[in-house]
């Protein structure tokens, strides 16, 4: 799926990095009925020590910020594309499609807000395209329930800056943003 500006013109991306992060003392089981039920949403989730590696664009700023919160990282990609793609960018088109209003329902949020019972009191979603260590990110915390209201009104995880000569939008990829999600 091609990202697109609010043109509708393609916007040239690098590898979209998308993970669930989960306090490393939450028992294996629900890392488990996570994973099983995530392929009823389109979706996989894979540990980076077992399955995928994580992005080299990526792999200094996430492990800095999963070993300070003592974290497992699970990483979303999108089922349907698995052999093909084994980034997160069509979890990430799907996020610029809700903003668009060209899809109701994205699968992630439908999947986090589904499953909200299974979930931590507290887990986080990373949002990157580059991330080095010691390098800054976004942090916002948002309770489970406004994840829609949150990205409806946001266009995906990224920022957006308007050119008013070329009278284009311009997304931002490269500042993280890690959601501190508040599921109590």
């Amino acid at each position: 799926m091609d990202v697109r500006d609010r043109d509708d013109k393609i916007i040239k991306t690098k590898m979209d990095f998308i993970a669930l992060g989960l306090k490393k003392s939450e028992p294996v089981k629900v890392t488990n009925y996570l994973k099983k039920e995530a392929s009823n949403y389109d979706l996989k989730l894979v540990s980076k020590d077992k399955e995928v590696e994580i992005d080299e664009e990526v792999r200094s700023g996430v492990e800095s910020f999963a070993s300070t919160l003592d974290l497992s990282l699970l990483k979303i990609i999108k089922q349907s594309t698995q052999n093909k793609n084994t980034t997160s960018s069509d979890i990430d088109g799907e996020l610029v499609d809700l903003f668009l209003e060209r899809i109701e329902k994205c699968n992630l949020i439908e999947f986090l807000v589904n499953n909200k019972n299974h979930l931590p009191n507290k887990f986080y979603i990373i949002f990157a395209f580059e991330w080095y260590a010691k390098e800054p990110c976004r942090y916002k915390e948002l309770k489970i329930d406004d994840l829609y209201d949150h990205f409806s009104n946001h266009n995906s995880w990224y920022l957006w800056y308007y050119n008013f000569e070329r009278k284009i939008y311009h997304p931002d990829l490269d500042i993280p943003l890690i959601l501190e999600i508040n599921n109590s």
